[in-house]
């Protein structure tokens, strides 16, 4: 078989997996951290291992229907005018390369403490004051 031909069949058959490494395809995320709702239409996700948007003002949005997390009074820290602030939860998601939550799988509250004790979580909450 010719040396071109060998070449061609090679780039062929790589062809596919190029092609889906260079599409924006979800993955799909388990993390602990912080969701934060500061002001109207903006929630974000401060997770151990990443930051996640779920939707800004004006920008992007989650395009789902999600029920919001349930928390309790002692693990929501207000922030802000009425309920905006912040909580601890485990959060399964899907996310796209841009950072932006594209499904969420599953909310589950936590305790403060869940959070606090994590040290790659701990500076994030005095940012969220």
């Amino acid at each position: 078989m010719p040396k071109i031909s060998v070449t061609i069949m090679i780039v062929l058959l790589l062809f596919p997996l190029v092609s889906a490494a260079g599409q924006l395809q979800a993955n799909q995320v388990a993390d602990r951290g912080w969701f934060a709702n500061p002001t109207p239409g903006n929630i974000w996700f401060f997770g151990e291992h990443g930051e996640w948007t779920i939707s800004t003002q004006g920008g992007y949005q989650l395009d789902q229907e999600w029920d919001w997390p349930e928390f309790a009074p002692n693990q929501w820290v207000t922030t802000n005018v009425g309920n905006y602030g912040y909580g601890c939860l485990d959060m399964e998601f899907d996310a796209n390369l841009q950072g932006e939550v594209t499904a969420i799988i599953s909310l589950t509250p936590l305790y403060l403490e869940d959070c606090l004790s994590s040290p790659a979580l701990r500076g994030i909450a005095e940012k969220l004051e």
